[in-house]
């Protein structure tokens, strides 16, 4: 009978999912939505240990373990005079660590529903609830990218700490943008990208990640996939080599914040995370009479879990209801509904004494 939807039926249903992502056909173009900028935040989510914090035996939120700068440590900086010296040390603010416990912040839920009677057939049933399934899994990344997207901006430095800025570069300091000149400095040449290195090193960035829209970068670094081939190209190489650190998101990112633009992430700027109960796996339980709860991986997106990449997780929640009983053939139709959350955190590191937050806006103008 096709409602008789079973722990297996719906854990071969993630199966048949997993099948269907592992290549690209014309099926599949409905459910591509790949999340760009969200997908490079989830993989650099890297520098700080983090782990749920219970309490009586309920989770209560998640644990971060920051380092944080004190004052500056200079006590002198003249010639050495012994009468200046002492046998004791001062007290001083040097570094310090913080730990810091934050609630789960984003909670993205998305509802799908599949009507069935006893005369359908189970395959094409079972077909429409992976198909419903991976729609609404699709609906959660687009949302968890724009979310992701807001975040950076949103979190952007209020501050531009490179005292030598060239010409061409301007902060906006009403905006907090870097505006960048491209007629003077070429957002698609090596060199521009040279030029944003120093901006990210004078401001302080020891390392970090480029995640760039549809106008800044990205046709070179498409380009440099060929030219690198041509021995009079060899400077593409720079855009094509991964320790460069460099992600886009040609679809999404200029999309959702006007303008041509660039983020340049601070490592150890965020933290985001995903959180399930420890008590649901994969394998559906019924925990009340039609009744099921579970989880599901994202078949696209993998989150960097404290130096372990594994892919993202939703919370499942599974039931079905008897909606219509024809007597005349008895013939009962059955609701089938879920509910796929993505349940989590993104948070932005504290900021340093001066308000830095360690993300750059960067915004080509002029052409």
């Amino acid at each position: 009978m096709a409602q008789n939807i079973t722990a297996a039926t719906l854990l071969k249903s993630q199966a048949r999912i997993a099948e269907a992502y592992s290549g690209d056909t014309p099926s599949k173009y409905p459910f591509n939505e790949p999340a760009m900028s969200a997908a490079a935040l989830l993989i650099n989510n890297q520098s700080f240990q983090q782990s749920a914090f219970t309490e009586d035996g309920k989770y209560r939120g998640r644990e971060i373990n920051w380092i944080q700068a004190g004052s500056s440590t200079i006590t002198n900086n003249t010639t050495p005079s012994g009468a200046t010296q002492t046998c004791d040390l001062s007290n001083t603010v040097g570094a310090t660590s913080a730990a810091k416990l934050y609630n789960n912040n984003m909670l993205i839920s998305a509802e799908i529903e599949v009507t069935d009677d006893v005369y359908s057939n189970v395959f094409s049933v079972e077909e429409l609830i992976d198909n419903r399934l991976m729609k609404a899994m699709k609906d959660i990344r687009a949302a968890l990218n724009t979310k992701m997207i807001n975040f950076l901006d949103t979190n952007k430095t209020p501050i531009n700490n490179d005292g030598n800025l060239p010409d061409a570069i301007t902060f906006n300091g009403t905006t907090d943008i870097f505006e960048v000149d491209t007629t003077a400095i070429d957002l698609q040449s090596p060199r521009g990208l040279t030029d944003m290195d120093a901006l990210a090193m004078n401001n302080d960035l020891a390392s970090w990640m480029y995640l760039t829209g549809r106008y800044n970068f990205y046709n070179s670094i498409v380009d440099a996939q060929y030219d690198r081939l041509n021995d009079d190209m060899r400077h593409v190489a720079r855009f094509f080599d991964p320790a460069y650190n460099i992600y886009t998101d040609p679809r999404s990112l200029d999309a959702t914040l006007t303008g041509k633009n660039t983020f340049i992430v601070g490592e150890g700027t965020y933290a985001v995370w995903d959180y399930v109960h420890p008590g649901k796996t994969n394998v559906p339980t019924e925990v009340s009479a039609d009744k099921f709860e579970y989880t599901i991986n994202d078949p696209v997106l993998v989150i960097n879990d404290n130096g372990v990449l594994r892919p993202l997780r939703y919370n499942v929640y599974y039931t079905r209801e008897c909606t219509s009983v024809n007597k005349t053939v008895g013939n009962r139709t059955f609701l089938h509904k879920w509910e796929i959350s993505l349940l989590g955190g993104v948070h932005e590191a504290p900021a340093s004494e001066d308000t830095h937050t360690g993300i750059l806006r960067i915004q080509g103008v002029g052409v």
